[in-house]
């Protein structure tokens, strides 16, 4: 049962962060868009930003499904990424914002922010966590 949650835990968590790099990747204006949007870096960092975390998050989820070894470092990554994710929502939450995240969709249009995406995110590291928690010797099968 434990190697069973483990795996479905892994598979949640790429097929999450593969999706929503994928589409990042496919519209990296429009998530560079939504960067600049949240108001948490310079203006002249936001495009390499905007680059580097949906190729981030596709090579993640790569990982998580492909390259076991390096298992351990995606989860890393990917936790950091959350509490990041996390730290911007919840700040601009706050500040009162209405934008829409740009989580899996780069338009303004999409569902704004919410307590609830910040709960979502909140959510998806407890997969992280748990696995990092039951993985033996760096190496989670």
């Amino acid at each position: 049962m434990k190697r069973y949650s483990r795996v479905v835990s892994i598979a949640i968590l790429a097929v999450v962060f593969g999706w929503s790099g994928l589409h990042k990747v496919i519209d990296p204006s429009g998530f560079s868009l939504s960067v600049f949007r949240v108001h948490l870096l310079p203006y002249a960092a936001v495009n390499a930003a905007s680059l580097w975390i949906a190729w981030l998050e596709l090579a993640c989820a790569f990982i998580l499904l492909f390259i076991p070894r390096f298992r351990v470092a995606a989860l890393w990554i990917i936790l950091a990424l959350l509490l990041v994710f996390s730290l911007g929502l919840g700040l601009n939450l706050i500040r009162g914002s209405h934008m829409a995240c740009g989580c899996f969709s780069s338009s303004p249009m999409a569902h704004p922010i919410s307590w609830l995406a910040l709960l979502k995110n909140i959510g998806l590291m407890i997969p992280v966590v748990y696995v990092l928690a039951k993985g033996k010797r760096g190496v989670v099968q």
